[in-house]
């Protein structure tokens, strides 16, 4: 469940912490962190309260100085106008996002004390510092008038170590915020997985070479039963059961390496088709696998396992990139996956042939525009893949039938031409959706704005015909 942003909160008066000690001192921020935090607390940095210090905590999280909290500002505001349909998505009005919006500019005169409706307010603007900085934001209070709560990024990938890359706040007097330093994140968030597997199995067998965990997550998906020694993550077991390692791991750069979509192919003698005895044919509906099993022979047949379009396969496909992106000692396999159904499927008309050779089973009934927009954005943002289709890809470029009939090239060019026009249409009409949308959103947000454009458009009309004709009579 999304978790709605709180707009317009008023400043509250100055707040007292949940539990009072009998040292309780009100001008000690420490006071106002949960008790259990303490311990790890290394250093508070209690920045200047000028209405900023929202801005100026988070300038100091990030290795700036607090007087830098106007270029921390700035930051957010491009945040947000870049990301504007998300945002806007996340607040659930545009009304909200240009509340928030206006809230980020700083005021005329940035070295007075700021107005409550430009204080930093969470968590109004948690994802934003968070999705900005590519960091998880904490904020810490004992206040019965704040909530402790933490915010991640909406996107990218993930931070190599994102329990040291966190941005701790604290809240004390409103709008105080401080800046806190950990003495070691990873012992703030232990590991209770121990204690929990102890419940489940209390035989007293060693945790590290015990794998009953992972072979009932491995039939709960699935997932062949094989080796899942230093076995982390769920999607670490996944990759592991779909994905041979290999002990020499080369890589490369992301990028496209098929230049052939799958109509091209055809129109070269390409035989595309489904291969049979797939792994994932018979498999159950809610089990999700891949099979990287394609295979190109040099008289032009193109076999392709199945790809069976689930409820879960587009989530499973998206984090299984995602960890091998986070990883440098993995195959990025299922990152390449992607990228040559990226390169096979350039239109709507590609989707279709697909289908209908069975490489793309639609059992989710998606619409080919859909699927489309899936195969486009599946790999946005990879930076890694492996070598695993490079050399299927390389032959199939350059492959052209060379025992094919003058009738049959004859018959294969309207083929091209036809598929090279529809994919030319589909290309406009996305422009054409996408100004007509700008167009009523920033141009024409209510009928009287249209009534007005029209008048103006008409003025303009009548205008054009006077001038023309009065030069005719003269």
């Amino acid at each position: 469940m999304r978790k709605g942003a709180r707009i317009g909160i008023s400043p509250v008066p100055v707040p007292t912490p949940i539990s009072v000690s009998r040292n309780y001192d009100p001008s000690c921020p420490m006071y106002y962190m949960p008790k259990f935090m303490r311990p790890y607390i290394e250093r508070i940095v209690d920045v200047i309260s000028d209405g900023h210090c929202g801005f100026r905590a988070i300038a100091e999280s990030v290795g700036l100085t607090e007087e830098s909290h106007v270029m921390v500002q700035r930051a957010l505001i491009k945040e947000l106008k870049e990301h504007r349909s998300k945002y806007i998505e996340i607040y659930a009005s545009e009304r909200r996002y240009n509340y928030i919006l206006d809230g980020l500019y700083p005021p005329k005169n940035a070295s007075s004390f700021a107005p409550p409706d430009k204080w930093l307010t969470l968590p109004d603007m948690g994802h934003i510092v968070a999705s900005c900085y590519n960091r998880p934001v904490l904020e810490m209070t004992t206040h019965l008038d704040y909530i402790s709560e933490t915010f991640f990024p909406l996107r990218g990938r993930p931070p190599v170590n994102p329990k040291s890359n966190m941005i701790f706040l604290g809240s004390y007097i409103s709008p105080k915020k401080l800046v806190i330093t950990l003495h070691n994140p990873r012992k703030v968030f232990p590991d209770g997985s121990g204690k929990v597997y102890r419940k489940v199995f209390p035989d007293g067998s060693v945790i590290k070479d015990d794998h009953r965990v992972a072979n009932i997550v491995r039939k709960a998906f699935g997932y062949p039963s094989d080796n899942s020694s230093g076995c982390a993550h769920i999607l670490h077991l996944m990759h592991l059961s779909t994905v041979e390692q290999s002990q020499q791991y080369e890589g490369k750069k992301a990028k496209l390496e098929l230049l052939r979509c799958a109509t091209k192919l055809r129109a070269s003698g390409v035989i595309i088709r489904a291969k049979l005895n797939s792994t994932n044919q018979n498999q159950h509906k809610l089990v999700d696998m891949f099979d990287f099993d394609i295979s190109f022979s040099d008289s032009g047949e193109l076999d392709i396992p199945p790809l069976y379009i689930k409820e879960t396969t587009e989530v499973k496909w998206r984090n299984l990139i995602a960890w091998e992106q986070s990883k440098i000692w993995i195959r990025c396999k299922c990152t390449s996956y992607a990228l040559f159904f990226n390169g096979l499927i350039c239109c709507e008309h590609d989707i279709e042939l697909l289908q209908e050779k069975g490489v793309i089973v639609n059992d989710m009934n998606k619409s080919n525009e859909d699927l489309l927009a899936l195969f486009r954005t599946i790999s946005n943002g990879a930076e890694h893949m492996d070598l695993s289709f490079s050399e299927i890809c390389a032959k199939m470029n350059v492959y052209d039938y060379k025992g094919m009939k003058v009738t049959k090239v004859v018959q294969k060019l309207p083929i091209r031409t036809w598929h090279q026009c529809r994919r030319v249409f589909e290309i406009l009409m996305y422009y054409v959706r996408n100004w007509y949308n700008i167009l009523i959103r920033d141009h024409i947000p209510n009928v009287w704005k249209f009534i007005g454009i029209v008048a103006a458009a008409m003025l303009l009309v009548l205008t054009i015909m006077q001038t023309y004709y009065s030069s005719r009579s003269d």
